[in-house]
């Protein structure tokens, strides 16, 4: 084997290993405060797959919340190019003492659902998004950008249940390193199915995104 033959062999087992990765294209965090005193922050990042997929992964702490058993929660969502989940999963204890649980894998017409121990199927709807509880505020990030991706209707049907709602509301101008920067303000509000330990449904919600 020539000098060269090393080195090119190398460079193509690399290739062909990087080929199936995931390449990472955004990564952000979200800081949690209530009062004005910080509850804990949420990390996400979005990856593209080689087949044009996105995967979203979003882990939430708050540490500092005022409940018995404190908030870690951890949520992957995979969606097509036009943000139309495809997969969802969300494990962990969440606010309002709730026990995260759920999963939706969708396949064709067809959405096959575990939610808190309970299994059943559902017919998807020609719009629609996925979502359970409060938190991840990912999850609602991509909501609003499917929102925006599928021209904007009046409504969002949720799965495992509920309905979603966005409004845009205005714009924000904010200076970013000495250059001034436009957002776009949203309102999402509508119901995601959670229900506290008690029964009592909780899962009324009304937020601004910007």
């Amino acid at each position: 084997m020539t000098r060269f033959a090393v080195p090119l062999l190398c460079l193509l087992l690399l290739t062909l290993l990087g080929t199936g990765t995931p390449q990472i294209i955004e990564s952000g965090r979200f800081r949690f405060y209530e009062t004005k005193q910080i509850r804990g922050e949420e990390s996400y990042s979005i990856s593209r797959t080689p087949d044009g997929e996105l995967l979203i992964q979003a882990k939430t702490e708050l540490p500092f919340i005022e409940q018995e058993k404190k908030v870690s929660v951890n949520a992957t969502l995979r969606t097509s190019t036009d943000f139309t989940p495809l997969n969802f999963e969300i494990k962990g204890p969440a606010p309002l003492e709730i026990e995260e649980n759920t999963s939706v894998l969708i396949q064709g017409k067809t959405a096959s659902v575990q939610d808190r121990g309970n299994n059943s199927t559902a017919t998807v709807p020609p719009n629609f998004f996925v979502a359970s509880g409060y938190v991840p505020v990912t999850v609602e990030m991509m909501l609003v950008r499917y929102w925006l991706a599928h021209g904007r209707p009046a409504s969002i049907p949720v799965l495992p249940t509920g309905e979603a709602f966005v409004e845009l509301r205005g714009e924000d101008t904010v200076t970013i390193s000495g250059k001034q920067t436009v957002l776009n303000r949203y309102q999402l509000s509508g119901k995601t199915g959670a229900v506290a330990g008690d029964g009592r449904h909780c899962g009324s919600t009304q937020k601004i995104v910007s």
